[in-house]
């Protein structure tokens, strides 16, 4: 740790954010897996964002094989983790700069 501070480039980061939950699981297309991992290298906040969204995602990946589990519950994963079609977040998002 270098112990220096980094400025935050407030639209940047806000783009960042809100490609954490596709970067967690894993379908980011490569230029934004690339935008969000250099965003990942320098935001301690952001880094803290992820591990808290993995553990999410864990948990519901756990209760998702629980006896039980809703249709509901398991139509909302296979949604999250469906590829996406059409333009990229990062192009979309572009016009929050």
């Amino acid at each position: 740790m270098s112990g220096r501070v980094l400025p935050v480039v407030p639209a940047e980061h806000k783009v960042a954010d809100v490609l954490l939950p596709w970067f967690v699981n894993g379908t980011l297309d490569k230029d934004e897996l690339a935008f969000v991992e250099q965003h990942l290298s320098e935001c301690v906040r952001c880094q803290r964002e992820v591990q808290w969204l993995r553990e999410l995602r864990a948990a519901c990946v756990d209760g998702e094989a629980a006896p039980g589990a809703s249709a509901v519950f398991r139509n909302l994963r296979r949604q999250l983790d469906e590829p996406r079609t059409g333009r990229g977040k990062v192009a979309s998002l572009s016009k929050l700069w």
